[in-house]
């Protein structure tokens, strides 16, 4: 950690992380403590529902039914609020869940109500084929959770209309700013650490998608320090820049 102006040492600097979030008990517990520790020190957490089953999904090891992503995503939600509560601000968090998830529908409204799911920005996740479907007027399949990322052996679930889907979306964006997207398809193409993995999330505003457990640096520099003022006006611009300064830096 960075010692803040204030001298309570307990600021960040790469302070926003995507989480892991696993389907299972102790996953998801095991993420909710994670979550709450980067807060307590100011950073913002993502995470991707997308592994989680859907509700209903049977549960071998307790014969009991599953209570599904947005169940969870309400779960981290007032853990975040127990965090803000004991701490200077708002934890900040995003949720990612992709668009061929069977609960898709529940969690594009999960919303609707202004402040019942505290501290979190929500995005569905759109893949090239959803959006291809919706410009086709086609309908995209829903699969289990446990095959998002293995083409040959996804299991169908359902299928929706995309073009009702994508309206849902978007009139929820214009009722309150809920949900957003991410196009997960274009993001992987261009990630530089394809070779580690999919990347199923971002940071709570989504300005870095990332892998679990990566980290966003939010330090900035202000250029505005290192220009050189009293330069003389016939100098040229290599040396109204004090580089060496800006290098140290």
């Amino acid at each position: 950690g960075l010692e803040q102006p204030d001298g309570q040492g307990t600021g960040t600097l790469s302070a926003c992380f995507v989480m892991g979030l696993e389907d299972h008990m102790d996953g998801i517990m095991t993420t909710a403590k994670e979550m709450a520790m980067v807060q307590k020190f100011g950073g913002g957490t993502g995470f991707s529902l997308s592994e989680i089953r859907p509700k209903g999904a049977g549960i071998s090891t307790t014969h009991g039914k599953a209570c599904g992503p947005v169940a969870v995503l309400r779960h981290l939600s007032s853990v975040s609020k127990l965090v803000t509560q004991g701490g200077k601000r708002d934890g900040a968090n995003m949720a990612v869940m992709d668009v061929h998830h069977p609960d898709i529908l529940e969690f594009i409204d999960c919303k609707q109500t202004e402040g019942d799911i505290h501290n979190f920005n929500i995005s569905v996740g759109a893949s090239d084929a959803f959006i291809q479907a919706v410009e086709d007027g086609a309908d995209h399949p829903l699969r289990t959770q446990s095959d998002q990322t293995a083409d040959s052996t996804r299991v169908e679930t359902g299928r929706l209309d995309a073009r009702a889907v994508f309206s849902k979306i978007v009139y929820g964006a214009w009722r309150n700013g809920e949900p957003g997207m991410i196009f997960l398809d274009e993001v992987n193409r261009n990630s530089q650490v394809a070779h580690l993995g999919r990347i199923t999330a971002t940071n709570p505003c989504g300005e870095q998608p990332l892998l679990p457990y990566e980290s966003c640096n939010l330090g900035s520099i202000n250029l505005g320090k290192f220009f050189v003022a009293d330069a003389p006006e016939t100098a040229d611009w290599e040396s109204r820049v004090d580089w060496d300064g800006f290098d140290q830096t």
